[in-house]
């Protein structure tokens, strides 16, 4: 029997929102303070987690209290418990456990309306028949009704007008049960008045005190307990063992659900009120007792939490003890409108004379974001670039382009063009386009120029090689190469054995370009040719070369240091050398510069005196400047390459070389030369008159 009426007190520590009654009463006691309400609710909860989450009542009351309920508590024993004992229960479900569910499902953040696909709350208002006049809504007594209500009130559920059990019915139900001392009993079976029982009565009726039947009710019962209140400040109940501490618990809960404070005159004997009498079973290691003297008790734990959490709502003024938020609904997504596609620089049907043709595709979902669009002309799939231009090379015939794009929802936009090409009449087929061209600039005043026709049979995105010397060249493009590599966007390569250059021509005007590599006088400390780098463009220099360009110096590797090699270029301003970076590879040390200037590669950057120093500084080499009228030719491999081009650009500082020998030189250069000619006149003679 007292392990039943213990279940009973269990099941008490859920109160629901609710109206105030009208009995709300000043506190006469002020020596326990809000601040040690909240210490006493941190012990008991983090008591209750330390032992582990394992009932319903647990969870409620952490979840009342701000604490977050483990995953662990869902997954171990409310995912099972509610299958066992509400949905396929192995012989009925009982009343209590469904509303005890309902409960819980509202406070951890559940749809009591959809538990794993069971909706409880109609198992509720139309509870089940154990047998023809058994319903399991009285079956258990006056429990049936008064949670019946905390559970429909925890998220103001809606019943139906037609339900087995409506609100008023189950009110119908309690006030019937009422004893005439104002208590509630167990069931009708028992005579004696419950002090738990009449808590949850009052707590089930606090939301409509204002029939005036239910007023009369709850009047009767506070009185009731205020009259039963012993001098501890609890109340004594040798059914379950004497004064507990759970009846006082239930108490403070339908006390603050009515709007009553618990430490108010009515419900304060001598010096005890009934949060005084609570505090006092409280265990060292923040749980709380059934009995004093005795240990912390699971259920009574609970409960004790459940009543400070109750009795801190009402201090703070936020509302009942269960009254929980129901879960917010996902709003439904915004129907987002179509994707759109365009296609510029063809149309369906149209016939073409030209092999190659460039086409322009946008595609932008629903809010004007742009979308990857995907191209296959003849079921091979194209490579556009940023701007979304896509180069047809198209077969003799018919061809069919089909584009497309795909938005985030998945929504796919896709439009098919067919393009005819006919080739017009020629006495020979146009040149087959080609991956990459190599080309030998025609030399003029020092100067390579390249015609637009050595690179009008490049493929799109092609390489154009030109071969130069190593020491000094400056090439040529016209306006109309430079349209063309542009449109093309080609890349171009300047390579000898001892340097090459890479320009990826894509963002380049279309005006004259003037591409000129300078070899510049040799330094000791090098590791490479020193060289000098120039990009103009109508006749202007282009500075910004970052992700455009790529230089390449040959290196031996075996003079090569991994961790200190690296491609330096000389600052003008500060005159010295700042270090670049860059990679090496297979004999080549290759760097992207930001700018242009005077490049080489060093194991450290060059130091020393002031005057070693400038034997660090670079300068053009001594035929520099000396431009003819005609250009020298390489007999290697019979390529014409210019002369060293002139030294009228920009003026680097003096390397520091020691150039007073040379006059030196000649001067003894001469007198050797003299003195072998008379000798050889004076032998010569003697032989003569000899003779």
């Amino acid at each position: 029997m007292l392990a039943s009426v213990l279940s009973v007190v269990l099941f008490l520590g859920v109160p629901v929102a609710g109206i105030p009654s009208g009995h709300a009463e000043a506190a006469t006691s002020t020596d326990v303070s809000l601040a040690e309400i909240n210490k006493t609710i941190e012990g008991a909860a983090n008591h209750i987690l330390d032992n582990g989450v394992s009932s319903e009542w647990e969870a409620i009351g952490l979840a009342a209290a701000g604490y977050p309920v483990p995953d662990a508590y869902f997954q171990n024993h409310f995912s099972q418990s509610v299958d066992s004992q509400v949905i396929n229960p192995s012989r009925y479900a009982k009343i209590t456990d469904i509303e005890r569910h309902v409960i819980a499902a509202a406070a951890i953040g559940l749809d009591p309306l959809s538990v794993n696909g069971t909706d409880l709350i109609e198992k509720i208002y139309n509870s089940h028949d154990v047998s023809p006049g058994n319903d399991t809504m009285t079956l258990q007594g006056n429990n049936g009704p008064i949670f019946a209500l905390i559970a429909l009130d925890s998220q103001q559920f809606e019943v139906p007008s037609d339900a087995k059990w409506t609100r008023q019915k189950l009110i119908d139900e309690l006030l019937k049960q009422q004893n005439e001392d104002g208590s509630w009993s167990l069931s009708a079976y028992m005579s004696g008045p419950s002090y738990d029982i009449t808590a949850m009565a009052l707590i089930a009726l606090a939301p409509y005190t204002s029939q005036g039947n239910v007023k009369k009710a709850v009047d009767g019962a506070l009185s009731f307990l205020s009259a039963e209140q012993q001098s501890s400040g609890g109340f004594d109940d040798p059914f379950v063992g004497g004064t507990s501490s759970e009846a006082t618990s239930q108490v403070i809960i339908a006390l603050t659900s009515n709007g009553i404070d618990p430490t108010s005159k009515a419900f304060t004997k001598g010096s005890n009120n009934l949060v005084t009498h609570l505090l006092s079973f409280k265990s060292e290691d923040g749980g709380f007792m059934h009995v004093s003297p005795g240990n912390s008790n699971g259920m009574a734990t609970e409960q004790a939490l459940q009543a400070l959490v109750a009795y801190q709502k009402f201090l703070k003024g936020e509302g009942k003890l269960y009254s929980f938020p129901k879960p917010l609904e996902p709003e439904p997504p915004t129907a987002m409108p179509d994707p759109t596609l365009t296609i510029k620089g063809v149309e369906d049907g149209q016939i073409v004379t030209t092999p190659e043709m460039t086409v322009t595709a946008e595609a932008k979902d629903g809010e004007g974001n742009a979308l990857v669009v995907d191209a296959k002309l003849n079921d091979q799939a194209l490579e556009g670039n940023k701007s979304g231009e896509f180069v047809l090379s198209l077969k003799e015939g018919k061809n069919v382009l089909i584009v497309s794009a795909q938005d985030q929802n998945e929504k796919v936009v896709s439009k098919k063009v067919t393009i005819q090409y006919k080739k017009e009449a020629k006495d020979e087929d146009p040149p087959k386009l080609l991956d990459q061209v190599t080309l030998k600039p025609v030399w003029k005043d020092g100067k390579g120029t390249i015609e637009m026709d050595s690179i009008s049979n490049l493929k799109a995105g092609g390489d154009i090689i030109i071969e130069i010397p190593d020491d000094s060249v400056t090439i040529v493009f016209p306006d109309e190469s430079m349209s063309v590599m542009v449109n093309k966007e080609a890349t171009l390569h300047l390579e000898s054995s001892q340097v090459k250059m890479k320009t990826e021509l894509k963002g380049f005007s279309k005006k004259e370009a003037e591409f000129s590599i300078q070899r510049m006088e040799g330094m000791k400390e090098a590791l490479s040719n020193v060289y000098d780098f120039t990009i103009k463009q109508d006749g202007e220099s282009i500075h910004n070369v970052k992700d455009a360009v790529e230089l390449s110096f040959a290196v031996k590797e075996e003079e090569v240091d991994s961790t200190s090699t690296a491609v330096y270029f000389y600052n003008s301003d500060t005159e010295k050398w700042d270090h670049v970076g860059g990679d090496y590879a297979d004999g080549w040390f290759k760097v992207q510069p930001d700018h242009l200037s005077t490049f080489a590669v060093f194991n450290s950057a060059p130091t020393g005196t002031e005057e070693e120093e400038k034997t660090n500084e670079p300068e053009k080499t001594q035929d520099e400047g000396k431009t003819g009228s005609s250009p020298k030719e390489n007999k290697k491999d019979d390529t014409v390459v210019p002369a060293a081009n002139p030294s009228s650009g920009k003026k680097l500082p003096n390397t520091g070389v020691n150039e007073w020998y040379l006059p030196v030189a000649g001067g003894l250069l001469l007198l050797t030369g003299l003195s072998i000619y008379f000798w050889g006149a004076r032998k010569k003679r003697k032989m003569e008159i000899k003779g």
